[in-house]
């Protein structure tokens, strides 16, 4: 039991790099990779049509509702992976077991 806690600890005092605090991330919520594409998709279409010059609106007003569509991507990622989380949980019927730990 000490050790375990002594491992613990020690897990928790090392630095994450980048790469594997992006990976475990993925690990427990793979809505985080959802989102993160749509918004490089977003960002890169976006970018690209500016760059060519593709809208019929002034400059800062594309910007703006690229930027709300971006966020409009990961919100609804996340969204999106609640409403999975909630569905898996109703399904496996552990919220008749929460329900009766209530009453």
């Amino acid at each position: 039991m000490e050790q375990q806690l002594v491992e613990e600890i020690n897990m928790l005092n090392q630095q994450e790099s980048l790469a594997e605090k992006l990976t475990r991330k993925l690990k427990e919520d793979p809505a985080v990779g959802v989102g993160m594409a749509g918004l490089v998709a977003v960002c890169a279409v976006g970018g690209n049509r500016y760059r060519r010059g593709a809208f019929t609106i002034p400059s800062s007003l594309y910007l703006l509702q690229l930027r709300v569509l971006a966020q409009g991507a990961v919100v609804g990622s996340l969204a999106g992976g609640i409403a999975y989380t909630m569905y898996q949980h109703f399904r496996s019927g552990s919220h008749a077991a929460d329900v009766e730990k209530e009453q």
